[in-house]
Parts: structure tokens; C-alpha cells; sequence
């Protein structure tokens, strides 16, 4: 690896040195909340013998392994099996820089054939605020620092196709999504199409599809599980409005320069206004730092020699377009595209032009040490410092953008900070003229300095991280939650409710999980959409104040088993629930409930009813008792000799484990266990070692159908697809690896023409 490589490596080395060492934990907000408490569940149940399929604590049970973020086969989430927490999280979300850094070196390397540059685009993306801003989403930056690698891979590709280069470059984009984000890995997918046909050549067309092609065949085995549920997750269809929710609006489109004029959150360094901007801060971040938006600028006119400069600016342009998503008419056609039209949260796209500013900015330092261009190359970039200067003043004072502008202090750093960047970008690039390689090095080091100055050393990351002794005592099983101990009422499992906010409660529901307290709340963009629908709940967790579930006469409480409530403090007290008590720190009223039903029963009848119906008599609309009567919604043949309303029999035991439920019990007739489970497909069972369907009783939970006699029932969660993908990858890379074989014996070929030119104009 060339020496000045390393540097896109360190800077993220130094950076985050202390949370490398284990003093610091790095994960703030849904990091925290979410995507750290799955990696832990998924490792704990790794070394107890189990592949991580099933969340049997979060929705009441939902798919774990299908949902893509837990990223159960990306390699490096694999240091959670033999590393503490605290360092293996960290060592991930420091590794997802480094990856970033250091195959945006090679990118730009490959690109403009210049190692000063290359490094300028390696330090560039390798701390690109735009990773500072999604530290809380770590799946996201995991995906998409492999987009440079697999950029890299195709301009290989491009060159010549042998097993390694194709290995390399699907192998790329299959680890977009294995790291657990499938918009990224659209995205990328999206961008090597647009560069492809941008370059206007047939041979990069067939590249692209064989490179994405391959590469999603490597990623079936995580593919195919998660498209496989995806028509029954809240995923299935969005309408326009969600989708373009959380899309960059015109006016914060200041924040790609100034990143925060509308305030910081939280609250910290110079900036400490509160942001006031749409949104929130982290989606609207993607400032790609103005040191190398001079260089950028400056570098554009290599565009004449080298037509991937303009490929470039396509793809740089058509991601800004999909980030600005309502703003112009390209959402429209964004939202009608198969699967891009069902992602949320357009404004993350703009991380393809940020890649494109750092790349052209490579060019940009070429284009200074290349005599016969340096002279016009410091004039571009003293022109973007003056551009930068004037638009200091201009922007804030501009209709659309005046009412987000934060005041006092933030605003004056918020705009002079990035100016003094543009300024220290230009004067560099001005030095160039006497000394070129002084000046390259400074250049490097003073983009280190913009990514973290400007934005990354003042973000959410340090301060919205929670302390280690926090961390110690959430996942601490001898430490109850916050809000107490679970009222264990007579009868199994018992799960708790929060009803409002999910931002008012006391904990939140994937932070308990480490103390193995089941929810009925999750978050999780790909939760069962029946589930949801049934308590009024959204993929956040938060549950509508007005929700059924809490009215006299509902069952839901009793089907899932709840025993504690959690409301949020100025909400009508439930009557149904009688009195309240303030959790300590007043974030939530606390109702403690008797849930009526076991966690298994046996009822003696099965009643065929529609879904609709199936809600309207577990709301108590209509007369109903599910501890005599099961609703099932589909055709089952055992379910007919089951026509005596009552209980039909009694449970011995029961056995829960992570990703099966074994249950004993006596049957005096023809009736059907009902198990106290969120139901979703992939769950099979078998009565007595004899296969039995598994159906989705009182709309919600699980049914298996039994005759009389006692008997043993096994429920068992086998994530449907995963067979056929992971036969799909792993005979994909089989014959890449017999190709790769089979190609080393051959004689070697003469090499074609390389360097920039000759790959510039193919």
C-alpha cells in the first residue's frame, strides 16, 4: 500500500483514540437505542448455539436477521463475539471510517494517477462529516464507506476483467448491504448505473451489470431474507409524503456550505443555539468542507482530458437532485421507481456528491502540481473563496433561509468558520506556485482539520454518547428499569406498553432488551405492519394516546401479556387501567395491570373471520372472549372439529428461548393452543414430533391447532429465504473462486495500455 495511504487511515485513529482505548463509548441516539442492544442480543444468542432469526423481546417477537440492520453477516460485527461491547463497537464505527478513507484513496489514485491527491481524497472521505452526522445511524456509515471500493473495482473492471477485480468490486457492493442498510446499498447501486452510463461506453455498461449482477448474488444470503418479508413489514408500500419526508428542502441547502447556520444539536462548542432547521441536523448534514470544495472547483477543469470528471459531476448532480426529493419534480420520479420509492430519508443521498466534491478535489491537487495548470488552478480556488466570502453574507439574508438562521454566537461561528476554510484552502492552492509539495502536504492536513473543526469535533457524538457507567447499568441484570420492576403477574411472560412519545419514555424498548424485558413497543423500519396496525403504533414505537388498546373491553392487553403501562405524563389518565404513579424524573405515569390470560391456553373453538372482523371483536366492538374462541383468518382443516366454545385444556409447562417455544399440555377435545406471541411468517411447529400449521389467531398472536390428549408442542422461527440465499452466495463465490483458480494456470496475457489517459478515454 503506497505510504501516503496511511494517512486516510490514522486520521480516524486519532480522532476517536479514546474510544479505541475503551474510554469512550460511540453511539449516539438510535445508535444507542437500537442498532448496539441488537449486535449484543445477535452475539449472545451466536454463542449459545443459535443463528440471531428471531427479537423475541421488541413488537412482542419480530424478525430479527431478516431486517437487515443487526447485519448479522457483515464480518467486522463479528468482534462482538469475542470483544467486549464498548470495543467492539468502537472498533467498528472507527474500521467504517477507515474503510472510507482509505478506498477513496485508492478511488482517486486510480482516477487522476496523483498520490498528493489521492491523499487530499482519502482524508476527505475517510472523516467526511457526513459519517460525523450518521454516527447514530452506524449500519448507514458501514454501508457506504465501501461506495469508493466499489467505484474502484469498476474502474478496474473497466481495464480488464480477471476473478480477482470482479471479486473485488461485487464483493464491494455486496458488503453495502451486509453492513445493514439497504438504502445505501440502492444507492450505491444507483451510482455505479448513473456513472456507467454517464462515460457513454457499451464495455462500462456491461461492467456495471456484471459487477451488480455478481455482487448481489454474494449478498443474496442477506438479500433474499429481507426482501422476503418486506410485504409484511410497514415497508410494504409508503405514500409520497412519507417518502419525502426527511428530504433536503431548498433552503437547507446552506447547510452544504455552512453546516451549522441553523443552530447545533445538541448544544455544544462554539455552536449553541439550538438547531432550527426541518428536520433534524443529522439528515440535513452532508457539508463536504470547503477546503475541498476549492480544490473541487479548481479541479473541474480536468474535465476537458478526462471524461470521468464529468461522469462525475453527473452522478453528483443526480444524487443532489434525489436528496432535494420535493423540492424539484425528480421526487415524483424518484417515489414512482421500484424500491428507491420506498426508502425514507432522501436527504442521505447527498452522500454521492460528497464523494464527487473529494474525488474532483484530487484532480484539483493534480491539476497544482502540474506546472503548465497550477497558475489557473490557484485562480479557480481564490474565485470559490470569494464565492464562499460573499455567500457569508448573502445566504442568511435570503427569504427561504432567514427564518432557520440561528443567532448570537452560532451564527457568527456558523458562518466564519467555513469561510476561514475556504480562505486556508485558497491561500494553500496560491502557495502552490512557489512550493507545490509544501503546499500538497498542508493541503492534506488542512482538510483533516475542516472535517474536524468545522463540523465533526462539535457534533452529537461525544456529548450524545451515554456515559460508560450508563451503559454499565442498562445492560446490568441485576439493575431493573428505569421506570421499575415488571409487575410479574401469575400466568408467564409479561411485556410492557409505552404509550405516547417514544422519546418521553423512561427507557427505550431495544435498551431494556439487554436486561431481557420484553415490549410490546420496537423500533424498526421493517416492523409487522398488522402488529402496528393493531395498537396504533408506528415503526418508532410510539403508540397513538388514543389507541384501543387501553379502552374497557379490549383484549390486547391480555393476548400480549402487559402488565406495566407507561403513559406520558399530560395525557388522559387509561380508565380502564386505574391509578397512576410518576416514574422517578417525571418522563412517564406508570399503570400497573393484571393481564386475564396465560402465555399459553387452549381454547376449545376456532372461528374463520376476516381481519377487519378479527379487530373489531379483539377491541371489544363486538362481543368476544379469546379464552373460549380463537379467530383464524385462513383455511385450516384441523381447526374444524374444533367447535366447542371454552377452554379446552390446560398447559404443564412452557419454554421460551430466542428463536423457539416449547410448550406441555393436557387437551380434553379438538381445540388450539394459543401462544402468546407476535405472529409473523417463518414460524412452523410440530405436535408431537407431527409437522402442524402455525396461525395467526385474534389477529395478532400464534395459534397451533391440537387434538385431545397431552401432548408436546414445538414452535420453531426459521427466517424464510435465508436457505435459498445463502445457497445463492455461496455458490456465487464457489465459482469465483474456481474461476480465480482455474484463470492462475493459465499463460499470462500481454498487459493493456494503463494510466489515466488510457482509461479516461474508454
Amino acid at each position: 500500500m503506497p505510504p501516503l495511504a496511511w494517512v486516510s487511515v490514522v486520521g480516524p485513529l486519532v480522532v476517536f483514540a479514546t474510544g479505541l482505548l475503551g474510554r469512550r463509548l460511540i453511539a449516539p441516539g438510535d445508535a444507542y437505542n437500537e442498532l448496539l442492544p441488537q449486535h449484543m442480543l445477535a452475539a449472545r444468542v451466536v454463542r449459545d448455539g443459535n443463528l440471531p432469526v428471531w427479537h423475541p423481546y421488541a413488537f412482542s417477537g419480530y424478525p430479527l436477521l431478516a431486517t437487515n440492520q443487526v447485519a448479522v453477516f457483515y464480518p467486522p460485527n463479528w468482534l462482538f463475539l469475542v470483544l467486549p461491547p464498548v470495543l467492539a463497537n468502537n472498533a467498528i464505527v472507527i474500521s467504517s471510517f477507515a474503510v472510507a478513507g482509505l478506498g477513496a484513496f485508492l478511488l482517486a489514485r486510480r482516477l487522476c494517477d496523483d498520490d498528493a491527491g489521492a491523499a487530499v481524497a482519502g482524508v476527505a472521505f475517510g472523516l467526511s462529516p457526513f459519517l460525523f452526522a450518521h454516527l447514530t445511524h452506524q449500519s448507514l456509515i458501514a454501508s457506504i464507506a465501501w461506495l469508493p471500493w466499489v467505484l474502484y473495482g469498476f474502474e478496474l473492471l473497466r481495464e480488464r476483467v480477471t476473478p480477482p477485480r470482479v471479486l473485488l468490486a461485487s464483493g464491494a457492493l455486496a458488503l453495502t448491504l451486509l453492513a445493514g442498510h439497504g438504502q445505501m446499498f440502492a444507492l450505491v447501486v444507483l451510482i455505479v448505473g448513473v456513472y456507467a452510463v454517464a462515460l457513454t461506453s457499451i464495455r462500462a455498461l456491461a461492467v456495471a451489470f456484471l459487477l451488480v449482477a455478481i455482487g448481489t448474488a454474494l449478498a443474496s444470503v442477506q438479500l433474499v431474507p429481507t426482501t422476503t418479508i418486506v410485504p409484511d413489514t410497514d415497508r410494504s408500500h409508503i405514500d409520497y409524503e412519507t417518502a419525502v419526508s426527511f428530504s433536503l428542502p431548498g433552503s437547507h441547502t446552506a447547510l452544504l456550505a455552512f453546516p451549522f447556520l441553523f443552530g447545533n444539536h445538541p448544544a455544544e462548542g462554539p455552536y449553541t443555539d439550538r438547531y432550527r432547521g426541518r428536520w433534524n441536523l443529522p439528515e440535513m448534514s452532508g457539508y463536504p468542507g470547503m477546503v475541498v470544495l476549492t480544490l473541487a472547483v479548481a479541479g473541474l477543469g480536468a474535465a476537458r482530458r478526462d471524461r470521468r470528471v464529468s461522469a462525475l459531476v453527473v452522478v453528483g448532480v443526480v444524487t443532489l437532485l434525489m436528496a432535494l426529493g420535493r423540492t424539484t419534480p425528480v421526487g415524483h420520479v424518484v417515489h414512482a421507481l421500484p424500491v428507491f420509492g420506498q426508502f425514507r430519508s432522501w436527504a442521505r443521498d447527498v452522500v454521492g456528491l460528497d464523494l464527487v466534491v473529494t474525488l474532483v478535489a484530487a484532480y484539483g491537487v493534480a491539476r497544482l502540481r502540474d506546472p503548465a495548470t497550477r497558475r489557473v488552478t490557484a485562480i479557480a480556488a481564490t474565485a470559490t473563496a470569494l464565492a464562499v466570502l460573499v455567500g457569508a453574507f448573502v445566504v442568511p439574508q435570503l427569504g427561504p433561509v432567514r427564518p432557520f438562521v440561528a443567532h448570537g454566537d452560532t451564527r457568527t461561528y456558523a458562518l466564519l468558520v467555513p469561510v476561514l476554510m475556504a480562505v486556508a484552502g485558497a491561500a494553500l492552492c496560491l502557495l502552490a506556485l512557489r512550493a507545490p509539495r509544501a503546499a500538497c502536504t498542508l493541503l492534506t492536513l488542512a482538510v483533516a482539520v475542516d472535517a474536524v473543526v468545522a463540523f465533526g469535533a462539535w457534533f452529537e457524538w461525544r456529548s450524545g454518547s451515554p456515559s460508560l457507567a450508563r451503559f454499565a447499568a442498562d445492560r446490568s441484570l441485576t439493575v431493573g428499569p428505569r421506570f421499575g420492576p415488571m409487575n410479574d403477574a401469575p400466568g408467564g411472560i409479561v411485556r410492557y406498553l409505552s404509550v405516547g412519545s417514544r422519546f418521553g419514555t423512561p427507557e427505550d424498548p431495544d435498551v431494556t432488551d439487554l436486561k431481557r424485558v420484553r415490549s410490546a413497543n420496537g423500533f424498526d423500519p421493517l416492523a409487522p405492519r398488522r402488529y402496528l396496525e393493531a395498537l396504533s403504533m408506528d415503526y418508532l414505537g410510539r403508540v397513538d394516546p388514543k389507541t384501543s388498546a387501553l379502552r374497557p373491553g379490549n383484549h390486547l392487553l391480555d393476548l400480549l401479556r402487559v402488565s406495566v403501562v407507561l403513559v406520558d405524563p399530560g395525557l388522559d389518565a387509561p380508565a380502564s387501567l386505574g391509578p397512576g404513579r410518576l416514574v422517578r424524573g417525571g418522563r412517564s405515569v406508570r399503570y400497573d395491570y393484571r393481564p386475564r390470560l396465560p402465555a399459553a391456553f387452549v381454547v376449545g373453538s376456532a372461528s374463520r373471520v376476516t381481519p377487519r372482523e378479527a379487530r373489531r371483536r379483539v377491541s371489544g366492538a363486538v362481543a368476544f372472549d379469546p379464552s373460549a374462541d380463537a379467530l383464524v383468518e385462513t383455511s385450516c382443516r384441523a381447526c374444524r372439529r374444533a367447535r366447542t366454545p371454552g377452554t379446552a385444556g390446560s398447559v404443564s409447562t412452557i419454554r421460551w428461548r430466542t428463536n423457539s417455544v416449547d410448550v406441555n399440555t393436557t387437551v380434553a377435545r379438538d381445540g388450539v393452543l394459543v401462544v402468546s406471541q407476535a405472529w409473523f411468517p417463518g414460524w412452523t411447529a410440530t405436535v408431537d414430533g407431527r409437522a402442524a400449521p402455525v396461525l395467526r389467531v385474534d389477529g395478532l398472536v400464534q395459534g397451533v391447532p391440537v387434538g385431545p390428549g397431552r401432548h408436546r408442542v414445538t414452535l420453531r422461527y426459521r427466517a424464510p429465504g435465508l436457505l435459498l440465499g445463502a445457497a445463492v452466495s455461496a455458490a456465487t463465490l464457489t465459482g469465483l473462486v474456481g474461476w480465480w483458480l482455474v484463470d492462475r494456470r493459465r499463460p499470462p496475457r500481454a498487459p493493456r495500455a494503463t494510466g489515466a489517459g488510457a482509461v479516461a478515454s474508454g
